[in-house]
């Protein structure tokens, strides 16, 4: 993974990448949303096979637009090419990371897309309500499940 990140900085030195594997290391939670709302292209390495982590959400958030990996998997949570941008190898994460600083434009409006997603789906509020609705359901389908047994 280090040798993913030392790519990257190498092809772009003036990228502020933070967390493990990059060069400068961790920042402050303190200073992530000043970070995250001055950033134009976020890049978005799981720790684990993903998607998800919680900078998913963050980035679609701040309207960032997002190179993620797990490029195959993302469409369980945003769309693909719309809201996200996902890459399979160094390469493709390199050549994105170019094409959408020179279309910035575009950039803006995958970011933006992604944050429209999150605000309509992934808040707090609408986690808990879809988790509630799916306690209901599963209630509902046990009583159903009961009577046909009964």
């Amino acid at each position: 993974k280090k040798f993913f990140f030392d790519s990257i900085e190498r092809s772009y030195p003036f990228i502020h990448g933070y967390g493990t594997g990059w060069g400068k290391g961790y920042i402050g939670n303190e200073k992530i949303p000043e970070l995250y709302s001055r950033t134009q292209i976020g890049i978005n390495v799981h720790n684990s096979l993903g998607p998800v982590n919680g900078r998913l959400y963050d980035l679609a958030a701040y309207g960032v637009c997002q190179i993620c990996d797990n490029k195959k998997q993302l469409s369980q949570v945003f769309k693909e090419g719309h809201e996200i941008i996902g890459f399979d190898s160094k390469k493709e994460c390199v050549d994105l990371i170019r094409y959408y600083l020179n279309n910035s434009e575009e950039a803006s409006v995958i970011g933006e897309a992604g944050r429209e997603r999150y605000l309509r789906e992934y808040t707090m509020d609408n986690i808990w309500r879809i988790f509630f609705k799916n306690i209901d359901n599963y209630k509902n389908y046990m009583q159903i499940i009961k009577r046909e047994a009964g």
